[in-house]
């Protein structure tokens, strides 16, 4: 059974904050949450993939792979990072992206490019301006609420509910259904107009338990955990 899905504006949503959040060292790239989230994710992407459901494995490998092209740089500053979450998370996307549309093979492809080139250029999706100045009204409402003073911050002094329901106002109601994802560099890549790249990558894995453990490890609580290889 596939659970329920989650719409891509949410998830892409989500995860810009969330990398909004990091660079601002309001929280860490690290958090065990995070990475469940993201574990999440890419296990019910091969659910749906497994039961022939295209579009949600789309959106979530594109908000994973984007996020952690965002805060890539921030997980390179600590090899055991890279070793344990960055390493494993990509490889998994990339493998689950084999199959996907070819937008969502370039929100992988910008993710292991910028790490080859050293997180070099500017990254962020391509939204209409009318949504990051809702987005960003959004973010100081959370920020209010989580850090600000009740005595003198009337939207700290909110219950959550309302606070949620502020940010859902103001944020959610501009769809990123269309969104795509921007680098800009000096050299103005292109993604290759074939998928050997991506095979050339996936080849490249080392066939490690902890290099697999995206892909395998996690699959303990993976929709289709159940599944013998021989149902596979």
């Amino acid at each position: 059974m596939v659970p329920q899905r989650a719409p891509r504006r949410s998830v892409l949503a989500l995860f810009n904050f969330m990398a909004e959040l990091c660079w601002a060292n309001y929280i860490s790239t690290s958090e065990h949450a995070i990475h469940q989230a993201i574990l999440h994710l890419l296990d019910t992407a091969k659910a749906c993939s497994f039961a022939g459901i295209t579009e949600p494995a789309t959106w979530y490998v594109e908000g994973c792979a984007y996020f952690l092209s965002k805060v890539g740089e921030i997980m390179m500053l600590n090899p055991l990072e890279v070793f344990n979450v960055l390493d494993p998370l990509s490889a998994r996307v990339a493998c689950l992206a084999r199959e996907l549309p070819r937008r969502t093979k370039f929100f992988v492809w910008v993710l292991l490019e910028r790490r080859q080139r050293l997180w070099r250029g500017a990254l962020y999706l391509s939204v209409s301006a009318l949504y990051w100045q809702e987005w960003a009204r959004s973010r100081l409402v959370l920020l209010a609420h989580t850090k600000g003073d009740p005595r003198t911050c009337p939207l700290a002094a909110l219950p959550w509910p309302a606070c949620e329901g502020i940010r859902k106002f103001m944020c959610e109601r501009n769809s990123l259904d269309a969104a795509e994802v921007v680098w800009k560099t000096a050299d103005s890549l292109e993604m290759p107009a074939t998928d050997q790249w991506l095979n050339d990558f996936i080849e490249q894995v080392p066939a490690t338990p902890k290099a697999r453990e995206g892909s395998e490890c996690s699959e303990v609580n993976s929709p289709t955990s159940h599944m013998t290889a021989d149902d596979e």
